[in-house]
């Protein structure tokens, strides 16, 4: 699941384009990606392990930052 985003009237930080070098982990199914476009927030990325699609986005308490 993603989901593609417009910030209006966004500041550039740095100039990262790709993947937030971030890890959210969500509770052993899978992982959220952060897509920044030259330093600006792009897209959210659900990306799961397991065979079914997610159907919605997890709750915030089931995901965690790792060090």
């Amino acid at each position: 699941m993603s989901v593609d985003l417009t910030v209006p009237d966004a500041i550039p930080y740095g100039y990262l384009s790709g993947v937030f070098p971030r890890r959210a982990l969500v509770e052993g199914v899978g992982e959220i990606l952060v897509w920044v476009t030259q330093g600006v927030l792009s897209g959210l990325e659900y990306a799961r392990y397991l065979d079914e699609p997610p159907t919605a986005l997890p709750d915030a308490a089931e995901i965690s930052f790792p060090e």
